[in-house]
């Protein structure tokens, strides 16, 4: 096996050390040469599973992560080979920064529900806004958008509250969004107002006080809050959506 490393990484010589000379002896030998990681095994089982496992450390930091080669071949017959692209940009968990503090997130990928659905029901939005893993709901505008290394920043003006989590915010505040760039079906548009639920927010110690960045990942409820009420479905949406808002303001959730 040849294993292509993305720029600024390193693989840890101890672990493979141990795939040579442990009681398994899952290698015969190893190399770690020109940014590659040269594994040598007896065989390579076509009907199974086969997991090498060794930890990497990152050298440096890289803006981004070009995608990288994994190669099987024979060692006497290299010219019979099997080559594949993998992408550290697709990893579970992705690096946010802001100045020189960093945050680990969960990188999956959003999703928004269906644009002006009537199914939904008011009932629906508060059983998610109250679930236990949900932190906050809040009502929002989109005000721009950036793309930084792997990810996409939403900003946004907070318009409701309609649960809080840990995050010191208010109303009429900024706040930020975050997600992958490679999600596709969570794209937020400037101007759009939407209806956000998920899990608490990454706080990032900046200057002298913390930020706040909302990562859109799988446990988020993204949902079009539409401005205008002369569209056909509109005004019932809407009506839908505000029997939501006035009932957790009062009620809050029954059951926390």
């Amino acid at each position: 096996m040849d294993i292509s490393l993305p720029t600024g990484i390193s693989a840890n010589p101890e672990d493979l050390r141990v795939l040579v000379e442990g009681v398994d002896q899952l290698l015969t030998d190893y190399q770690i040469k020109d940014g590659h990681v040269i594994l040598q095994l007896n065989s390579i089982p076509s009907d199974e599973f086969l997991c090498v496992r060794f930890r990497i450390f990152e050298l440096f930091q890289v803006g981004f992560l070009s995608p990288a080669t994994f190669m099987v071949y024979e060692y006497h017959r290299p010219d019979k080979r099997c080559t594949m692209f993998y992408s550290p940009s697709d990893a579970k968990l992705q690096k946010v920064c802001e100045g020189a503090t960093c945050k680990c997130v969960e990188a999956d990928c959003g999703q928004m529900q269906t644009e002006l659905d009537l199914t939904i029901s008011a009932d629906t939005r508060k059983e998610t806004a109250c679930k236990p893993d949900i932190a906050y709901a809040y009502k929002v505008r989109i005000t721009s958008i950036t793309e930084e290394n792997v990810f996409i920043k939403y900003t946004a003006t907070l318009l409701d509250i309609y649960k809080a989590g840990e995050a010191v915010v208010e109303k009429v505040s900024e706040i930020t969004f975050i997600k992958k760039a490679t999600c596709a079906n969570a794209d937020l548009e400037k101007g759009r107002q939407y209806l956000i639920m998920g899990k608490e927010a990454l706080q990032i110690k900046y200057n002298f006080s913390f930020k706040y960045i909302y990562p859109l990942d799988s446990s988020t409820w993204i949902e079009y809050w539409p401005t205008d009420t002369t569209c056909p479905s509109c005004s019932a949406f809407l009506a839908n959506l505000n029997e939501f808002a006035d009932d957790i303001f009062l009620n809050g959730c029954e059951n926390p």
